[in-house]
């Protein structure tokens, strides 16, 4: 491919320097003229007939799938004997190089496997198998904000023509699954690639490598894998398990979802005592948290067992006509096909393919070098209930309560009942940011972009009638967290300038929140001053009061059960906020 393409212009994009180069494309550091921001191109001559179909094939990929952990694409064309691809840039670079010197910390292995995960399982709900997962495919923004990228070799679930003949293995074979020596890509195959990934995270050693890409397959095919505590003494039983578990020979005995594989090495770094399940049965709740809650927070710190901090997301701006949305609700999940059983595999199988293999074999991927400067969108990733599409969701507040309902609530006993007005070990209490005065327990938010719940401890709630009274001292808003386990979350809140919200956050989301009732005024709520709030949450039924005054009836089935808290928050100008909160009451409805 002829250098002269540094320094030119393809459409509004100036090339200015040359990021990564293999045998079949080239990727630009270039300046977007039209935006006036960094970009990253990826250019393709057309004389690149083969290839040309797995850049296609990425940029239909890329254009299905948005998601803030997946690397968005801005734009494409053809212009004279190019076509080209505008992504992201994100100078932070591979997560191979990152693990090159040096193992990641356990810590800062969870945070970007929680991220990789969530934007995997969104792809495989989505119809899409990736293929290629491996760490010189997740880029980073910086340390702490991780992108699965390229989806040349990515497949739908549905079924579509191959990339190669019958008899050839596409992908990297120190991640490949042993499977795939019978073609079969499916979800499990890919989620074996990002046990890999994780494994060599956190020991910085690959399972499984030959002196030939033909020996290190052959491994995969024939060899168990070490323990990674082998490489990594400080790794406890439960961590080897959950990798061991990953990487199963046999599809059907791994993690069935990438959220469950993150979920239970989670687990494992907070209980490192206890073995995994075999099925993983949701994340443990924790007593505090602090969450980004919008905008251009900086990057968070690496997230530790005993408490939360996300990053934010890129904002999604495409120049084609699929405008990015801030928010989006859930529809029914398509279907995931299981993974295929595993077949006898005869040897004059196993050679056909592998002499296949020896053909294609010794064609690296360029590593892409991209990065990221931009705003968030509220996307949220799917779960096995429901899924993201990008459309909003701001349900009209249904006025079926009657005024007469808080008071039943104020003259039923209580279960559990706490003026807030004294130091006591029922709630989050570290003396700074969850802390008691003599007007009330406070959330203390000492940053912008900041949500700071502050929770009781020692319950699990499922049906129940919250009610406190809260007064926003400062910040932008403050409220009820309801049903929190860990990072997903009910939020029922009122804000500086008179309005109310409710929505919800789940895990991995980020900064990412679906709102179930949009921002909206109220004449019930009194700015500044103290203000009664009231949630009842029966099933999936939530019924909120401000003030005795009916606001809003809600519906979600995400989630069923979980802690309580109480929360204030920022949002970019202001840097800090405080509200105070009083007459806390947990009714039975």
């Amino acid at each position: 491919m002829p250098d002269s393409l540094l320094h030119s212009m393809l459409g509004p994009y100036h090339l200015r320097r040359l990021l990564g180069k293999g045998g079949m494309a080239e990727v630009y550091l270039a300046y977007d003229e039209a935006h006036q921001r960094e970009v990253a191109v990826k250019v393709v001559h057309r004389s690149n007939a083969d290839y040309l179909e797995r850049f296609w094939r990425e940029i239909a990929a890329i254009d299905k799938l948005q998601h803030p952990h997946i690397l968005p694409a801005y734009d494409y064309d053809t212009e004279g004997e190019w076509h080209y691809l505008v992504i992201l840039y994100a100078p932070g670079g591979t997560l191979k190089e990152w693990i090159r010197e040096k193992p990641l910390s356990l810590e800062h292995a969870n945070q970007l496997l929680a991220q990789v995960a969530d934007a995997l399982h969104y792809a495989h709900c989505e119809g899409i198998i990736h293929r290629d997962i491996k760490p010189s495919n997740i880029l980073l923004r910086d340390e702490h904000y991780a992108y699965l990228a390229d989806f040349g070799l990515a497949k739908s679930v549905e079924g579509s023509r191959e990339l190669t003949q019958t008899g050839t293995l596409l992908g990297t074979p120190e991640y490949m699954a042993p499977e795939l020596a019978e073609g079969a890509a499916t979800p499990a195959s890919d989620i074996y690639a990002l046990g890999i990934t994780l494994y060599q995270m956190i020991t910085g050693h690959l399972p499984f490598l030959g002196e030939t890409p033909l020996s290190t397959f052959w491994k995969q095919l024939q060899e168990q894998p070490p323990r990674p505590s082998v490489f990594n003494s400080e790794l406890s039983p439960a961590i080897d398990a959950v990798l061991l578990r990953a990487l199963a020979k046999d599809p059907r005995k791994r993690y069935q979802t990438a959220l469950e594989l993150a979920a239970d090495f989670q687990q494992a770094l907070e209980y490192p005592e206890i073995q995994p399940p075999s099925q993983t049965t949701g994340p443990t709740p924790r007593t505090q948290q602090q969450f980004v809650l919008s905008e251009t927070a900086a990057p968070a710190t690496v997230r530790k067992p005993s408490t939360s901090s996300f990053q934010l997301p890129p904002l999604t701006t495409h120049t084609r006509n699929t405008p990015s949305t801030e928010t989006f609700r859930p529809t029914e999940v398509r279907r995931t096909v299981p993974p295929r059983s595993p077949r006898h595999r005869h040897r004059i199988i196993v050679s056909i393919v592998l002499v296949g293999f020896l053909l294609i074999v010794g064609v690296p991927m360029a590593a892409l070098y991209y990065l990221l400067s931009h705003s968030p969108q509220n996307t949220v990733q799917p779960t096995v209930s429901a899924q993201p599409t990008q459309q909003d969701r701001t349900p009209q507040a249904q006025a079926t309560a009657t005024t007469d309902v808080p008071a039943t609530i104020a003259a039923s006993p209580p279960l559990f009942a706490d003026p807030l007005t004294v130091a006591n070990q029922n709630w989050a209490n570290d003396g700074t940011r969850c802390r008691f005065t003599e007007n009330g327990y406070h959330s203390v938010v000492q940053q912008t972009n900041y949500l700071q719940p502050c929770a009781l401890l020692n319950h699990t709630i499922t049906d129940s009638a919250i009610q406190v009274d809260v007064q926003l001292h400062s910040g932008s808003n403050a409220g009820l967290l309801l049903r929190l386990q860990r990072e997903q979350f009910y939020d029922f809140e009122i804000t500086s300038d008179g309005q109310f919200f409710f929505r919800r956050h789940d895990a991995g989301a980020g900064a990412n929140y679906v709102y179930l009732l949009a921002a909206t005024s109220s004449p019930a709520i009194r700015p500044g001053d103290v203000n009664t709030l009231l949630a009842i949450a029966t099933g999936s039924t939530f019924i909120l009061y401000i003030n005795g005054t009916p606001v809003g009836t809600v519906q979600d089935e995400r989630y069923s059960s979980g802690q309580v808290a109480l929360a204030a928050g920022t949002l970019a100008p202001i840097t800090s906020g405080d509200a105070s909160f009083t007459n806390f009451r947990l009714v039975q409805p």
